[in-house]
C-alpha cells in the first residue's frame, strides 16, 4: 500500500516517538525479508527429496507472500498513529488510497460501459442488416412468386396453343391424305376421258392428228395438270411484282430503328 508522509513535522514529535514507529516498521519489514531469506535454503534442500515436502513449503511461502501486503499495511498503520495527528494523517492516507481506487473503478467501469454500448451498438446494426437482408429476401421472393404465376400462366396458354397446333396438323395432314386421293382419282378420270376421246372420238376417225394447231392443243390438255402448279406459282409471283411496282406507298426501312428493339 502507498505511504505518504504526515502532515506534521518532526519538530512537533519527539525523538522517542519516531525513533519507536521506525524501529517498529523496520522490524515489521525486517521479520519479513528474514523469514523469506531463511525459507529459501530449505526449499533449496529439499529439492529431489520428496514432493509433498516441495508442495509445503510452496504453500507456507504463499501464505507469508499473501501476508506480506497486509503485515505491510499494519506497519505503516502503526508508524502513522504513533505519530502526533496520527490519527487525522490515517484518516486522510485512507480517503485519498480509497479515492485513487474509486477513480481507478470508475474509469475501468466507464471503459467496460464504453466497451458494451459499442457492443450493443454492433448488435444493433447486424440486426438492422439481417432485418434489411429478410425484407430484400421477401420481396425477391414475392417477385418470384409473381413471376411463376405469369410463366405458368404463358406456359398453359403455350400448353394449350401447341395441343391446338398438334390437332390442326393432324387434320391438316389427314386433309392432304384426302387431297392426294382426290387428286389421283381426278387424274385418272381426266386422263380416262381424254383417252375415250381419243379411241371413241372424231380424233382417231377424222384424222384430227393430221391438223398440228389441234394436236397442239390436245398435247397441251394432255400436261396440263403437271404444268398447273408452276403456272400457278408464277401467276402468284408475277401478281406481287406488279403489286410491288405499282403500289405508291413508301417502302419503310426496317433497319433504321433496329438499336431501338430491344
Amino acid at each position: 500500500m502507498p505511504t505518504t508522509q504526515p502532515v506534521g513535522t518532526t519538530a512537533d514529535l519527539s525523538t522517542t516517538q519516531i525513533s519507536s514507529a521506525q524501529s517498529a516498521m523496520m522490524v515489521a519489514v525486517s521479520s519479513l525479508i528474514s523469514t523469506i531469506t531463511n525459507s529459501l535454503p530449505a526449499v533449496v534442500a529439499s529439492i529431489g527429496v520428496n514432493t509433498n515436502n516441495l508442495q509445503n513449503e510452496f504453500a507456507d511461502m504463499t501464505t507469508v507472500y499473501d501476508n506480506a501486503s497486509i503485515n505491510l499495511a499494519k506497519a505503516e498503520k502503526n508508524y502513522i498513529l504513533s505519530t502526533e495527528g496520527g490519527v487525522s494523517n490515517y484518516n486522510t492516507l485512507l480517503n485519498t488510497n480509497i479515492s485513487g481506487e474509486l477513480d481507478e473503478v470508475e474509469y475501468i467501469i466507464i471503459d467496460d460501459y464504453k466497451n458494451h454500448m459499442n457492443f450493443i451498438d454492433q448488435i444493433a446494426k447486424q440486426f438492422k442488416s439481417e432485418i434489411s437482408s429478410l425484407r430484400n429476401a421477401r420481396t425477391g421472393y414475392d417477385n418470384l412468386l409473381i413471376e411463376n404465376a405469369i410463366l405458368t400462366k404463358k406456359l398453359d396458354a403455350y400448353s394449350k396453343i401447341l395441343n391446338t397446333n398438334e390437332r390442326k396438323t393432324v387434320y391438316e395432314l389427314q386433309n392432304m391424305k384426302n387431297l392426294y386421293l382426290y387428286r389421283r382419282v381426278l387424274f385418272f378420270i381426266y386422263y380416262l376421258l381424254i383417252a375415250v376421246y381419243i379411241f371413241f372420238g372424231d380424233f382417231i376417225p377424222k384424222k384430227l392428228y393430221t391438223d398440228y394447231t389441234y394436236s397442239a392443243v390436245l398435247l397441251i390438255i394432255i400436261i396440263f395438270p403437271f404444268i398447273l402448279n408452276t403456272i400457278i406459282s408464277w401467276t402468284i409471283m408475277c401478281i406481287n411484282a406488279l403489286h410491288f411496282w405499282l403500289d405508291d406507298s413508301i417502302i419503310k426501312d426496317v433497319y433504321d430503328e433496329l438499336d431501338k428493339t430491344t
